[in-house]
This record gives C-alpha cells, sequence and structure tokens, in this order.
C-alpha cells in the first residue's frame, strides 16, 4: 500500500499543472488529538476532478507528543461555487520506540492501526483551502486543514 502512494505521489509531481500547498491542520477522535503541519500537491484529471496527495507530520496527545508521519490520497470533485469534496485513503508511521505487550514495536503496527477511508469537504476563500475532514478506520475522528497554494 505504501509503494501505491508513493507512486501515486510521484506521478501528481510529475504533472506540471501540478498545484502545491502547504497547511496545518488538527483533529481529534475518541481518546487522541493531533496536529501538525502538510505539504500536498494536487493535480487535474481527465473526466473532472483530481487528485491529491499528502504527506504530513503530526504530533499526538495528551499522554505523549509521538510524532506521526501520515500518507493520504484522496479524489476531489468540485461543487458549486469555490467548495469540493472528496474521498480517499491514508495511513501512517508512529515514530515511536516504544513497545506493545508482545515487545513489538509501536512502529511496526501503526499502519494498520493508521489505515483509514476519509471524506473532505473544502472551501476555497481568498487564496486559502479551508477543509473539514472526517476518517474512518483504526484512529477514527474528525478534524480541520488550512492550506495556502505555492503555485
Amino acid at each position: 500500500m505504501l509503494r501505491r502512494l508513493l507512486t501515486a505521489a510521484c506521478l501528481l509531481c510529475s504533472t506540471a499543472s501540478a498545484e502545491v500547498t502547504l497547511g496545518l491542520s488538527a483533529a481529534a477522535g475518541p481518546g487522541v488529538a493531533q496536529g501538525g503541519a502538510h505539504a500536498s500537491v494536487r493535480s487535474d484529471w481527465r473526466g473532472g476532478g483530481a487528485w491529491r496527495g499528502t504527506l504530513g507530520l503530526e504530533v499526538w496527545a495528551p499522554t505523549t507528543l509521538t510524532p506521526w508521519v501520515r500518507a493520504d490520497v484522496t479524489y476531489l470533485r468540485a461543487l458549486p461555487g469555490n467548495q469540493y469534496a472528496g474521498l480517499g485513503v491514508g495511513s501512517g508511521v508512529l515514530l515511536s520506540g516504544e513497545g506493545t505487550a508482545g515487545g513489538v514495536p509501536l512502529f511496526v503496527y501503526s499502519p494498520l492501526l493508521g489505515a483509514n477511508v476519509h471524506g473532505v469537504y473544502g472551501v476555497h476563500v481568498s487564496g486559502v483551502n479551508v477543509e473539514g475532514l472526517l476518517r474512518l478506520g483504526g484512529l477514527s475522528g474528525v478534524g480541520v486543514r488550512v492550506d495556502v497554494p505555492l503555485r
């Protein structure tokens, strides 16, 4: 799965008309809050819509401030006005040396824990993208993202 995500990200980056954004995000779910920064590459797709690859570095709270690297691929469609919506998949790796009860480090099974299907609703306002996000998976939650296009 990670190989497919990386391949999709490379394809997006190679597109001349790709939109590159930087942003901040915050999310909360049952017992976990997280926030961080991310970079995204968005490329138009034949027949309407666009693919977006996102790579982010987030921190988990409240127990420990554990870094989390997240990768997402999302298919987006334009809605009337400056709105858009999309569906995607993602996962990540928890950068922790902590072990589990079985002695396996958390980073080994964290991609399974972080695997998710997500929905996005966003609005483009004054040169900034503001999104609401719902993730369903091992770490379900709701979040908000703010992206600023670089080109």
